[in-house]
């Protein structure tokens, strides 16, 4: 689990690996295709700022992490001494006078 968590985080997103051809597309569409909605799309340098930030956060928490000293060690469990055997009982006097 942890080794797709490690994944994850050192995984590009498409949007900044294909940027330049994501920029081509949307210049492409301004004037041969429809807007799906009449929100305005983020800028490559607004993806960018946020990407770049999201990375630095990450990081300066994986350094305080790394940083933050390890918990003490378990105290010292005492040494027993060996245990010593039960003494034995004195046989029972079972002769009733």
């Amino acid at each position: 689990m942890e080794d797709l968590i490690k994944a994850a985080h050192a995984s590009v997103p498409l949007s900044m690996t294909m940027r330049e051809k994501i920029a081509y597309m949307r210049d492409w569409a301004d004037t041969r295709a429809r807007q799906a909605s009449s929100a305005q799309p983020e800028s490559i340098e607004e993806q960018t700022a946020a990407f770049i930030m999201a990375r630095a956060m990450e990081e300066a928490k994986r350094r305080a992490a790394d940083a933050v000293p390890a918990e003490a060690p378990p105290p010292a469990v005492k040494q027993m001494s060996p245990r010593r055997p039960a003494k034995k009982a004195a046989p029972a006097n079972n002769n009733v006078a």
